[in-house]
């Protein structure tokens, strides 16, 4: 029996097998970031926030809706409720128990 000796791999393999390595390495850094965004991206569009508006941007913002403008050219008294009116007829409702708090 003849016995081969096993000489190393060349250089050109060693520096083709690093290569090979870094781009593996490198690809595969890419495809989780770039899953990992498109998933932010969805949920950034998929998610959102409601805020209330403040009693000084209604007070600026009077539109054509509340009436104001409708009630000064007719000569009736505006029938929009002031805050606390509003608060007022929620109490009296949950006290009558017409409402329910869940």
């Amino acid at each position: 029996m003849t016995a081969f000796t096993n000489p190393p791999p060349s250089i050109t393999f060693k520096v083709a097998a690093a290569s090979f390595g870094l781009l593996t390495v490198i690809l595969l850094i890419k495809c989780v970031s770039s899953y990992l965004s498109s998933r932010y991206r969805q949920a950034a569009k998929s998610s959102f926030t409601v805020r209330a508006r403040g009693l000084d941007q209604d007070r600026r913002r009077r539109g054509r809706w509340d009436g104001s403008e409708a009630s000064a050219v007719s000569g009736h008294a505006s029938s929009a409720a002031s805050p606390s009116q509003v608060g007022d007829r929620k109490v009296a409702m949950l006290k009558s128990g017409c409402l329910s708090l869940y």
